[in-house]
């Protein structure tokens, strides 16, 4: 016969509470172990409520992350030394050699793991739990129903137990007390089921990992079963064999066998709105939490850093893009050199892949402290496979490039000139290392980032600007090798710029007349510096078209003046005595009155060699000038060689004090006078 089949358990064991069949001390057991079940279920659910239902994504903890990127992820000092590459870049591919911020990769690691998407991994998982979950919640609310109506059909009376010939049990009368008992179990039965369902659904849509998920459905299913899990450890053996023998109840109120579906098919209908309801209200929400956790801790443009002036200025610049095995294969020098210290058991001061610092805060300032700048004012402007030294190629130069270009096969020199003119890390060290192969003494090479913050040595740099450089432009085919590197340049991220490389591919055929013509492009190629995106610096194309940028007195290009037009003054002035060392060729110059710019001022050109004296810095009409300028350009701001504070536009000032670039000296201030050419004066000059 078809019915409620008793369940081994301590909920439906409350059937024979206090019967004399089993006994009074099996009751008691019984009745503990329901308690205990009851107290078990509870703190799970409080547990629960305490601790895995918060959403791991709310709007606070996303503000805490975004605030993360803000203030830690770009900042300079975090960016890789060895890679350049930035925190943020780094925690959201997942580095497994980060040393920082561990918490921000592993919720960034979850989130990617778990996916956006109703197609992601995540979701679809979560799904299938929550269907695991619900069905299983469906079916102890299906069991717990039966066993109700097969109760509403017992006759009331004194509870009465039979024994039939079969040796089954039959339940044939319940009093009304023991009614009431066993339905207050199923009201408590019913309520703790109705926790776990909200409780267990708030902690599958919550959890973090897809790992987890498997794991925290199957602990749900425990907690469920804890009250056979009671009764199959702890309960009396009368009380085992009471219920094994126990008949099933009557469900007659059902219906009859035919109308049988008709139960699944409602509670497959409860599925279907429980998954909806889990979808709209939990669900979707918690992927789109997921999805803005995303934007906040990896969304945007990853590489770059940032860095504070003394004014409170924020400064930024683009890095390298994370490359996994870019990474692993940087780490080879680094990790030679120090598995060699680490082999040394007697810290050998002379190893050959390392330099020793006696004194730990020298190391504690090359760390924190050395900038590229201070590391190129100790280098000779030579490659260093040509070196000698303690950093020689073999052991030092030649493992730093084969680490910074990923290319092992580097032997010399030779063999990074491909890498010189690139903006990276590859670059860099390229530069640093071999800066003749790469061009950074001669102003004549296709190389523009011949600075000493783009790698090359100082030694490099002053050697390049002590070039006599004649005021006339060169022939094409110089031209055309500046031109051929101002594209690769201006074609990379950071220096990009379609103007530029647009004016360069005119260089090629029609030289430094394209640089004349070339506008505001014109001038930033000449002045070595860019304001069409973010100021970038460069090598100017003005040692290769000294004409086109104005050496002649012209201007720059786009503030060009037709020389034949200007006009003159009475007379010129002379420059004589004891100048300053590495000037003194300027003696006994005579400057002669060369027209006027066009603030108004006059201009003086010196009769022999490339010297402009004029008001400026700001030249144009319209502009005022705050000193008079001794320059080899005229009205060129970077490009001056003295200057003394004048707000008199009309003559230079007889005697005052002047500032003069006195070359390896340094800046210098001198006192100075300039006489009129007609009259016989001499220019009276003390160094201060």
């Amino acid at each position: 016969m078809e019915g409620y089949v008793f369940a081994e358990n301590v909920w439906d064991a409350v059937i024979c509470f206090g019967h004399q069949s089993i006994g009074w001390g099996s009751s008691m057991v019984l009745l503990f172990l329901l308690g205990l079940t009851i107290f078990i279920q509870l703190v799970f659910c409080y547990m629960v409520f305490t601790s895995f239902t918060e959403n791991p994504f709310e709007e606070s903890s996303v503000t805490a992350l975004r605030f993360w990127r803000i203030d830690i992820a770009h900042q300079v000092s975090q960016v890789s030394k060895n890679t350049l590459v930035s925190l943020a870049a780094r925690t959201c591919e997942f580095d497994k050699s980060l040393a920082t911020s561990f918490s921000e990769k592993e919720i960034a690691e979850n989130v990617f793991e778990y996916g956006f998407s109703a197609m992601s991994t995540g979701f679809i998982m979560c799904c299938l739990a929550l269907v695991a979950w619900f069905s299983t919640i469906i079916a102890e609310f299906g069991k717990l129903f039966s066993f109700t109506l097969g109760l509403m059909e017992i006759p009331r009376g004194h509870t009465l137990f039979h024994l039939e010939d079969d040796d089954q049990i039959v339940l044939v009368r319940l009093s009304r007390k023991r009614k009431t008992f066993i339905l207050t179990t199923v009201l408590i039965r019913a309520g703790l089921q109705g926790i776990l369902l909200w409780y267990g659904t708030v902690y599958l849509v919550y959890t973090e990992t897809v790992q987890d998920l498997l794991l925290n459905a199957v602990a749900l299913k425990f907690v469920l079963e804890v009250a056979e899990l009671m009764f199959d450890a702890f309960a009396p053996r009368r009380s085992r064999s009471f219920l094994e023998n126990l008949r099933p109840l009557n469900l007659e109120l059902m219906g009859k066998s035919h109308t049988d579906c008709l139960m699944p098919v409602f509670y497959l209908l409860v599925l279907v709105g429980l998954m909806a309801l889990s979808l709209h209200f939990l669900l979707m929400p918690a992927l789109e939490a997921r999805q803005s956790t995303w934007e906040g801790l990896c969304g945007g443009n990853r590489d770059f850093a940032v860095a504070t002036d003394g004014l409170g200025r924020l400064h930024w610049s683009n890095t390298d893009g994370f490359d996994e095995e870019g990474s692993a294969s940087n780490a080879n020098y680094l990790h030679r050199a120090t598995e060699s210290l680490i082999s040394d058991k007697n810290g050998n001061p002379y190893a050959p892949m390392s330099l020793y610092e006696p004194a730990f805060d020298k190391l504690l300032h090359i760390v924190s402290e050395e900038t590229v700048i201070e590391a190129g004012s100790k280098r000779n402007c030579n490659d260093a496979d040509d070196d000698t030294g303690t950093d020689y190629w073999s052991n030092m130069g030649k493992g730093i490039l084969q680490m910074a270009t990923g290319n092992l096969s580097i032997s010399s020199c030779k063999d990074v000139v491909s890498y010189c003119q690139t903006v990276g890390v590859q670059g860099l060290r390229s530069r640093q290392w071999c800066p003749v192969s790469c061009g950074c003494g001669t102003v004549f090479s296709a190389l523009l980032l011949d600075k000493v913050q783009n790698g090359c040595p100082s030694a490099c740099t002053q050697k390049s600007h002590d070039s006599t450089i004649e005021c006339e432009d060169s022939p094409l085919n110089l031209t055309q090798v500046y031109a051929q590197g101002a594209q690769v340049l201006f074609a990379q991220r950071g220096y990009q710029s379609d103007e530029l490389v647009a004016l360069a591919k005119l260089m090629e055929t029609q030289g430094c007349e394209a640089v004349a013509r070339g506008d505001v492009p014109g001038k930033d190629l000449c002045v070595g510096a860019s304001d069409l995106m973010t100021t970038v610096y460069f090598r100017p194309v003005k040692f290769v078209c000294p004409v086109a940028c104005g050496c002649d007195g012209s201007g720059l290009p786009g503030q060009k003046r037709d020389l034949t037009s200007v006009s003159s003054i009475e007379s010129g002035v002379k420059l004589t005595g004891n100048i300053c060392q590495g000037q003194a060729y300027w003696n006994d110059t005579k400057l002669a009155p060369h027209g006027n710019t066009g603030n108004g001022a006059p201009v003086f050109k010196s009769t022999i060699g490339q010297m402009y004296l004029y008001h400026g810095p700001q030249c144009e009409p319209g502009g005022t000038g705050t000193r008079w300028v001794l320059s080899p350009s005229l009205c060129n701001r970077g490009y001056f060689m003295a200057y003394t504070v004048s707000k008199d536009p009309t003559r230079p000032p007889g005697l005052a004090e002047w500032h003069m670039d006195c070359r390896s000296d340094g800046w210098k201030q001198s006192c100075r006078s300039l006489r009129s050419s007609r009259r016989r004066l001499r220019a009276v000059s003390s160094t201060a």
